[in-house]
């Protein structure tokens, strides 16, 4: 029992180091969602197939050496669970968090009744070997499921619920067979039980932070660490997919750098990079998690409110002029020119409703230039963005 103790304490040490960004989905933006739910759909596909074959090459060992008055019982939960990895297979893969999570969750749960059958399970006489390691084959099964747990990456809260679910009901069918009087209840194997899990944890949480480092790297803008345009053309298509879905509101800012080839000229392209790397980070500190900012080409980005209405992102302008958004090499303020539009103004197919609301947001952003630039042009408003600069 020290041991395990010990392992779980260093496991602890582990885990208190790490970022809270592997705890769960929820403290992720949608496109790290969207990436880590195909990683996931995609590996649950191949072990499903696998699981699946092997399902149905231990169905005839069943049967040879079963007695025949548990046939129907064992053959059935090897159908059913047949069945149920045979669907799982043939999921088409999906980048949307809900119905990978939920895979994962069928994926544990058949699992865990295919080591039902156990129960009925006699201790063979003494000198019959192949029922013998038949039996222990089924005994095992709760290592093997509870171990498949770091096959697959996944967040801290789903894998210490699917380990604590799968030791739960090892440890239920353990006193049911001790009841009937199957065989002694031995703490010991649920000791290294619950050490194997730990270790499984472990492995499916470290593979989850391995892939997030390496999904935010591909996202990301080298230069301006924003979302590059390609990354948000598919956050912003998926952004207004939820919205519809929730009946929800949705608003779309286009902002441009106003002179910021000026500023190439003058002071070097350095500079330049300078100021891009400034802009963004003011940007990205006045956003909410569940924002999303987009670096759209040169000195263009355009950020996305999901669950937001004009008058909020309206708000959102003024604070963020408030605060301002990056210094020119010569000390004056950087102003923009801001196109807005709401997702209820276009009225388009899902297919082109992104296209769409980036187009209309595109040329209030081109009226915001003509009106003089540093404004803010909406469906029926122009004013400026930063009024002490209003003459810019």
């Amino acid at each position: 029992m020290q041991s395990f103790f010990e392992s779980a304490r260093s496991a602890a040490k582990i885990l208190a180091q790490t970022t809270p960004e592997i705890l769960h989905s929820a403290s992720h933006p949608l496109h790290v969602q969207q990436q880590i739910a195909g990683i996931q759909s995609q590996r649950l596909k191949l072990v499903a197939t696998i699981w699946c074959f092997l399902s149905v090459a231990w169905l005839p060992v069943d049967l040879m050496i079963l007695p025949t008055s548990l046939w129907p019982e064992f053959t059935a939960i090897r159908v059913i669970s047949i069945v149920g990895f045979g669907l799982l297979s043939t999921r088409p893969l999906t980048h949307e968090w809900a119905p990978a999570r939920r895979g994962l969750m069928y994926f544990f749960a058949i699992q865990a009744f295919c080591a039902l059958p156990a129960i009925s399970l006699p201790v063979p006489p003494d000198g019959q070997w192949l029922a013998t390691a038949f039996r222990s084959a089924y005994d095992d099964l709760p290592f093997v499921l509870i171990a498949a747990i770091g096959l697959f990456p996944i967040f801290l809260v789903d894998a210490v619920f699917a380990a604590a679910c799968i030791f739960l009901a090892a440890l239920a069918i353990g006193a049911l067979q001790h009841w009937r009087g199957f065989e002694t209840f031995d703490p010991a194997t649920y000791w290294l039980l619950g050490l194997v899990g730990l270790i499984a944890v472990l492995s499916s949480v470290a593979q989850m932070e391995a892939i997030l480092r390496q999904v935010e790297r591909a996202a990301r803008d080298a230069l301006t660490g924003a979302l590059p345009r390609r990354v948000g053309e598919e956050v912003l298509q998926a952004e207004i997919g939820l919205t519809l879905r929730h009946k929800g509101q949705l608003c779309l800012l286009f902002i441009d750098l106003d002179r910021f080839k000026l500023v190439n000229d003058e002071f070097g392209h350095e500079a330049g990079d300078a100021l891009l790397r400034s802009v963004a980070d003011h940007l990205q500190q006045a956003l909410r998690r569940q924002d999303a900012l987009i670096r759209w080409g040169g000195e263009e980005f355009i950020i996305v409110l999901p669950m937001t209405d004009l008058e909020s992102s309206l708000q959102f302008l003024t604070r963020l002029a408030a605060r301002g958004i990056g210094e020119r090499p010569d000390g004056s303020r950087q102003t923009v020119s801001v196109g807005v539009a709401e997702l209820s103004e276009i009225d388009a197919t899902r297919d082109t409703m992104s296209l769409e609301l980036v187009a209309l947001a595109d040329r209030r952003m081109y009226r915001a230039k003509e009106a003089g630039r540093n404004r803010v042009v909406t469906k029926d408003k122009i004013f400026p963005f930063l009024a002490s600069q209003a003459s810019v």
